[in-house]
């Protein structure tokens, strides 16, 4: 097992392997650590015990509270136990989940660096 306890899918602390599902549920837990200051499964006291941890990850639910609300059901579908049923969603789909818009930062970088995303290629087929 590689990674941070806190933030490991459910499949790798079982199994010992992931995939992308995996790392979309690394990510999901991130996002909750910076929108709320503690991860999803950390103890609500404070308390770190990295094999408590584990088991909350491979046994109970997240805890998003004080995840802002527009957050919660896109991370809430990426911290689901079951790796089949995770949500695999495109950067273009966070980005509007997110509240965020399209095509901002490739604006933003110069010329030669520039990559035209999906949404922005929608965009300027309109």
């Amino acid at each position: 097992m590689i990674g941070s306890p806190g933030y490991l899918a459910p499949e790798q602390v079982s199994a010992g392997e992931s995939g992308a599902p995996g790392d979309v549920f690394s990510l999901a837990a991130v996002l909750v650590y910076a929108a709320t200051g503690r991860g999803p499964f950390s103890s609500p006291n404070g308390e770190f015990s990295p094999t408590v941890l584990l088991y909350r990850i491979v046994h109970q639910e997240p805890n998003v509270d004080g995840v802002p609300a527009p957050l919660v059901p896109l991370l809430g579908s990426c911290l689901t136990k079951d790796p089949e049923q995770r949500a695999t969603p495109t950067p273009s789909v966070c980005c509007w989940r997110m509240g965020g818009r399209c095509g901002i930062w490739p604006q933003l970088l110069p010329d030669g660096w520039r990559r035209i995303s999906p949404c922005e290629r929608r965009r300027r087929a309109r």
